[in-house]
């Protein structure tokens, strides 16, 4: 979504909430001051980047996730859930060593230098987009 920036001569409130409520990054009203103008382009940019950059990470990571084999990508999950190793073994009946194997590769696949690292990343790319299982349950382990 493009960084917008409302500029108007005869506006009134209910307008200005509306620009703001549909991600506008600042309503001005004209005549408008240059620094105000100014102030409100350089957020605007500012914004954008970070967007832009955000945007990139998560392409990386979605890339990353994409090399995971599917039970690597379960036991990943299980870490993002906040079970521990014996707990994402016995719901996906493996043994506890399994899992610490493939929770290892996981990190190396996914160039993550900690488990809170994983987790930011996996957040970060968001679950539409992450293979994240799902069940009737809610599980994020799939069957």
């Amino acid at each position: 979504m493009p960084s917008v920036i409302f500029l108007s001569g005869r506006a009134g409130l209910s307008d200005c909430i509306t620009a703001m409520q549909a991600g506008a990054i600042d309503f001005l009203t004209k005549p408008v001051e240059a620094p105000l103008l100014f102030a409100a382009v350089a957020t605007a940019v500012e914004r954008d980047g970070a967007t832009r950059e955000q945007a990139k990470q998560r392409r990386e990571i979605y890339q990353r996730m994409t090399s995971l084999w599917p039970r690597q990508l379960q036991v990943v999950w299980g870490v993002v859930e906040g079970l521990l190793n014996k707990q994402i073994a016995h719901t996906l009946g493996i043994v506890e060593k399994t899992v610490k194997v493939h929770r290892a590769n996981a990190l190396v696949k996914l160039g993550a230098n900690s488990t809170a690292d994983l987790v930011r990343m996996v957040l970060l790319l968001g679950s539409e987009h992450s293979g994240q299982p799902s069940d009737s349950a809610g599980s994020l382990i799939g069957p």
